[in-house]
């Protein structure tokens, strides 16, 4: 038969191709109308791989260009193609509605097989990538890799169309009945089972875990994943990415981070701005201390260390300051101490007061003379710079004392008002020095005498600087600059 325009049209056999593009339609449309009408939740996997593996990393680079094909759902794909290539058939262009086939058989198979390319190039090409792509190994995923390169293989039969004549039966039609007796059972099995494993805080496996954070106790080797499963979802404010992840990818992500933690390489800001982690929460640590004994070891170590080198550090201030002449006052004190004191924001404190408004107050007063402020149950001394131990002697009289300025860099002399009768300098809890509002609430004067600020600040400032701070009872109001520094 020929056409006006001259083109023959041949006379084709529809039913075979007709059959393979109707189950290949059918085919795609099943998992879309299962999930449809099931009343399961489904969430997707969370991208953290460590990026290290080529395959993986390319996996996502390749994403960001060709989320586009999978935006129109796959039955809607195969429906527009179906059409088109019968339309084209039918008007003598074959090629063209082959090419459109052949289209939408690759857009249907290409998810699976990049990612089974990329997988078995890091298996060959990268060592220890297993587990970053054993969400997409296991035996479910690749049963539905499978059952889309089933639907392209259909389509790629079904656009081989044929001249007029009997069908027949060869082995290519042998092996794709038997392709699809095999494989539709497996992938609908997949479909209907449970979905993937998400066990829950309030379930009773959990019920141990959420009593360790009370009564500690360490998980047996076998129950180390459900331990961490567990006291992972535990953390206040997860973001439901995470906490309503299968378990399967929540240990995937949890031995991730171990991983990351043992380089070195995880901070807090990666933990909170990527994953909406909160980084110093109690249920972090205790979960991957029961998923990687070795994260927990190496945590305790550090740990250790750590704490050896603050007590070295707090040592050698204390003898530093030990070492130090010690005042020796012109009449006889009725309170007096000394010690090595913490100061942490570039002060010395001491508060009666509930509220910060007069510890704030206390500060701009120093801010004044540059040295020593004060307000109602507040007390501030400046120190030369913020982190570092200083060498404090504190006094307390019954009387004015005769005034020292000799070897003194600053002093200065401030009113105080005790408003609870307790008026002790303190730093992080590790200093111990007495009360010097030796009358109880009322009056007092304050004087404070500094020196060393600029040893302070050179590399090896620690303990260098040193405060005398006497106090005595006194009405006077006014601030006294008694000895003025150079700075």
């Amino acid at each position: 038969m020929r056409r006006r325009d001259g083109r023959e049209v041949l006379p084709v056999r529809w039913r075979a191709s007709l059959t393979l593009w109707a189950v290949a339609l059918v085919l795609t449309s099943v998992p879309y109308v299962v999930f449809l009408f099931a009343d399961t939740e489904s969430y997707g996997f969370t991208s953290f791989g460590e990026r290290e593996c080529p395959g993986w990393e390319l996996q996502f680079e390749l994403s960001s260009y060709t989320w586009f094909l999978y935006v129109v759902p796959t039955p809607v794909v195969v429906a527009v193609a179906f059409a088109g290539w019968g339309l084209l058939a039918r008007k003598g262009f074959r090629r063209w509605g082959r090419a459109l086939g052949w289209a939408a058989g690759i857009q249907v198979a290409l998810y699976g097989a990049v990612e089974f390319a990329l997988a078995g190039f890091d298996a060959v090409a990268a060592d220890g990538c297993g587990r970053q792509w054993s969400i997409f190994l296991d035996a479910g995923s690749a049963r539905w890799h499978l059952y889309n390169f089933l639907i392209a293989f259909l389509i790629f039969l079904a656009v081989r169309v044929r001249h007029a004549g009997p069908p027949r039966r060869g082995p290519f039609s042998r092996t794709t009945a038997a392709l699809v007796a095999c494989l539709v059972p497996a992938v609908l099995t997949t479909m209907d089972a449970a979905p993937a494993k998400v066990t829950r805080v309030s379930s009773k496996a959990c019920e141990p875990w959420e009593i360790a954070r009370y009564v500690p106790q360490q998980p047996k080797p076998e129950q180390r994943e459900i331990a961490f499963i567990c006291t992972f979802r535990l953390q206040p404010a997860l973001p439901r990415s995470l906490a309503h992840a299968p378990d399967q990818e929540l240990i995937l992500f949890g031995h991730h981070l171990c991983g990351v933690m043992l380089r070195g390489g995880l901070q807090a800001e990666v933990l909170q701005e990527d994953w909406e982690i909160a980084p110093n929460s109690p249920e972090l640590t205790q979960s991957l201390a029961y998923l990687c004994p070795e994260v927990d070891r190496r945590r305790r170590q550090e740990a250790e260390q750590s704490r050896q080198e603050e007590e070295r550090f707090a040592t050698t201030a204390e003898r530093r300051c030990a070492s130090s002449p010690p005042h020796r006052p012109l009449i006889r004190p009725l309170v007096r101490g000394r010690a090595a004191m913490w100061a942490e924001w570039g002060g010395l404190t001491a508060y009666e007061a509930e509220g910060p408004s007069e510890d704030q107050a206390a500060f701009e007063n120093a801010f004044g003379n540059h040295l020593a402020g004060s307000a109602p149950g507040a007390l501030a001394i400046l120190t030369a710079d913020e982190a570092m131990h200083v060498c404090v002697t504190v006094e307390a009289y019954g009387k004015r004392p005769p005034v020292e300025v000799k070897g003194w860099d600053k002093v200065v002399e401030i009113p105080y008002r005790s408003t609870t009768g307790h008026l002790v300098l303190e730093d992080d809890g590790t200093a111990r020095l007495p009360d010097l509002a030796i009358r109880g609430r009322g009056g007092y004067r304050v004087r404070v005498h500094e020196r060393g600020a600029e040893e302070a600040m050179a590399r090896d400032g620690d303990a260098r600087e040193e405060f005398l701070v006497i106090v005595y009872p006194g009405a006077a109001k006014r601030t006294t600059v008694l000895k003025k520094g150079r700075g």
